[in-house]
């Protein structure tokens, strides 16, 4: 979309993330602190330091969040105060291999935007800053039907290959790539450990930035 900088928000800002939780809810919620460069990529592939903030509607205020060199963004919404806010849900797909259980994504945003040039640039910065954003996010994996059952199956597939249910080794590997890659921010957190996969009922993650 094009914009001309008149819109007065779109620009590049200081978007420093400041802190990473965690949360796995079994029969209760977990919540772990991790460390600032285990953000999942969902987020820190658009959400860079600086982050380019561009309006795409005056109107509704929708904007997106890239890195300087993005072609995709991750959506916003910025008032006339310049204030952020977001909250979707992504359409429900199935989860593993069981058409019964579906899993869908609850985003949800708030922050400000504070307009200020002089804000300290990031190291090795080389953009024309227009300020700094201040911005939490929250990333819940949501889950309906009976998903006990990929749970169970995830859990054995992740510690023996053979028991991913692909209709080769090949795939088995692939498989077990799949399910040690969705688990690995809740597991290298310590949030989780691997013995907890069959009790899960959803987790989530939260960033903040300023």
């Amino acid at each position: 979309s094009n914009t001309t900088s008149s819109d007065k928000v779109s620009g590049f800002y200081v978007a420093q993330p400041q802190s990473l939780k965690f949360y796995a809810t079994l029969t209760s919620t977990i919540e772990k602190d991790a460390p600032t460069d285990q953000i999942p990529n969902l987020l820190s592939k658009y959400i860079t330091n600086p982050v380019a903030l561009i309006l795409e509607n005056s109107a509704t205020g929708l904007a997106g969040l890239t890195s300087p060199t993005g072609t995709q963004a991750f959506p916003v919404l910025v008032d006339s105060a310049n204030h952020l806010n977001y909250l979707a849900s992504t359409t429900p797909q199935k989860f593993w291999q069981d058409a019964n259980c579906q899993k869908y994504l609850q985003i949800s945003e708030t922050g400000t935007v504070t307009q200020n040039p002089g804000v300290t640039p990031p190291i090795g910065n080389t953009y024309r800053l227009s300020g700094s954003i201040q911005l939490t996010i929250q990333v819940i994996t949501q889950f309906q039907g009976d998903c006990s059952p990929s749970f169970q199956a995830m859990h054995q597939c992740y510690l023996d290959s053979s028991q991913c249910g692909g209709s080769d080794p090949s795939s088995n590997a692939s498989l077990q790539a799949q399910a040690i890659q969705i688990f690995a921010p809740w597991i290298n957190s310590q949030t989780i450990q691997v013995s907890d996969i069959p009790n899960l009922t959803n987790y989530a993650y939260e960033v903040s930035y300023y």
